[in-house]
């Protein structure tokens, strides 16, 4: 009896372990938190590109939204999840092995013939400890085609993921850079309000000397509460930025105040932009990527509809001891029962449910083409609207910076003047206004110089 038991227990020991491990023979990963890891992702974005702005902040910015952004761990998992469903599929295409153990209690009555014979009453017990297997016998690989489906799925959900990731930091170095521009525009409109405190202030003097109507009163007040309105329209969108980086990167948002960034006169980039895109870079966009793989999917999948006409081929198998009670040894060669048994199956007639599924999936490879094409019009359009936006904001960039030298030149020779006694105070305060509102000017144009940089960026999949 202990022998018996011991050997029961060997060949569920042995089933519970096939089961566990999916499959026999697979490779098991030996790390099972890989999702949690960074290094490929930093892959997916290119980080060397980003060195190019030499900006620590922007960097830690990165790093903490591709560790804690919501978004892209629902990515990563997701990934993982069709990672799983390829183990699946793939154990789909091996035997299948059990144990069952068995009693059976008998009787048998006196008048059932055994051999032409009567017997008398028989009761006897009978025990069964039999291993069996079953495989589906992949002869037209039907099997082979469907985990090659999944892991043409599983790849698309891949290069998806690079996509959320491309998308993700282009946003937070987007929201960065817009952050940093308003930071230099609530400067900016400190001095206009100072600049208009002052003519309002010397507006009223002129006014209670009689110097002044009405009229030049009442718009140096306009003046004033404009300016202020709009740093209050400028803080407002402050926070907003605060807020929408806080989100992107995981943090917070009652941490906004601790949120640091470089000065805008200290905004570089070092980068090379060409002028002109080999066309193969095309292909390393992830929705070209992704697209391919579907077309190449729904390739199999029409294989696979086709392959369902055709039938399906079993092995069985089944390896073990039955004994009837106190007739020899349970565990012995006498005992031995092995049966081996092959078989086919064929569906004759199904309402016409395969055909109509082999229409479908050919008609679902028809729209991924077409899909595929609209696509990659769409990435050429983007690519070149990029490269475009590129070319005429530089040229942007440079008028401004030309008028905000010219201005600076203006200010000076008004300076110059008022001390000369050739102006008053007020014209100097208005040169000084026209050369603050030029370098708002250039600071808006250098910095969506940097976010075309960011969209080029984005439309070539980080390849720059």
């Amino acid at each position: 009896m202990k022998k018996l038991l011991c050997v029961f227990l060997t060949f569920f020991l042995l089933n519970s372990t096939l089961a566990l491990s999916g499959h026999s023979f697979a490779k098991k990963n030996p790390n099972n938190c890989c999702i949690n890891k960074n290094e490929y992702k930093f892959d997916y974005i290119n980080k060397c590109w980003w060195e190019n702005f030499d900006d620590p902040y922007l960097n830690e910015y990165i790093n903490k939204a591709i560790c804690n952004n919501n978004d892209l761990q629902i990515a990563t998992l997701k990934v993982e999840e069709f990672r799983q469903y390829v183990k699946t599929s793939f154990g789909k295409e091996l035997p299948l092995i059990g144990l069952a153990g068995g009693y059976a209690g008998v009787r048998i009555p006196p008048n059932f013939e055994i051999n032409g014979t009567e017997n008398p009453e028989i009761s006897d017990n009978f025990f069964a400890l039999p291993l069996y297997m079953r495989y589906e016998a992949d002869l037209l690989l039907r099997n082979r085609d469907q985990t090659k489906s999944t892991k043409l799925q599983h790849t698309k959900i891949k290069y998806q993921e690079k996509s959320a990731y491309i998308s993700l930091i282009s946003n937070v170095a987007v929201t960065y850079f817009n952050l940093v521009k308003t930071d230099k525009f609530i400067s900016l409109q400190n001095e206009l309000i100072k600049n208009n405190r002052e003519t309002l202030t010397r507006t009223k003097k002129k006014y209670h000397s009689g110097l002044t109507n009405v009229k030049e009163l009442n718009d140096a007040q306009k003046n004033y509460q404009d300016s202020k309105i709009q740093k209050e329209i400028l803080t407002k969108e402050q926070t907003k930025l605060l807020n929408q980086l806080a989100v992107l990167t995981g943090e917070h948002p009652n941490n906004i105040s601790e949120f640091k960034r470089k000065a805008y006169d200290d905004l570089t980039f070092k980068g090379k932009i060409p002028n002109q895109l080999d066309s193969e870079i095309i292909f390393e966009r992830p929705d070209i990527q992704t697209a391919q793989a579907d077309l190449q999917r729904a390739r199999i999948d029409i294989r696979i509809a086709r392959k369902e006409f055709l039938p399906t081929f079993f092995i069985n198998g089944t390896a073990g001891f039955a004994v009837r009670a106190g007739y020899g040894e349970f565990f012995s060669w006498n005992s031995l029962l092995a049966a081996i048994i092959t078989s086919f199956s064929q569906d004759l007639f199904k309402g016409g449910i395969k055909l109509a599924t082999l229409r479908i999936k050919k008609n679902e490879y028809e729209q991924l083409f077409e899909k595929y094409k609209k696509t990659d019009l769409i990435a050429v359009q983007e690519i070149n609207d990029s490269l475009c936006f590129v070319k005429e904001d530089k040229k942007s960039l440079n008028r401004s910076k030309s008028k905000h030298n010219l201005e600076k030149d203006n200010y000076r020779r008004a300076q110059t003047s008022y001390n000369s006694g050739l102006i008053n105070k007020i014209d100097l305060i208005n040169s000084k206004k026209i050369l603050i509102q030029a370098e708002q000017e250039e600071v808006d144009y250098k910095t969506q110089l940097f976010i075309d940089y960011i969209g080029l960026y984005k439309s070539v999949g980080a390849k720059l």
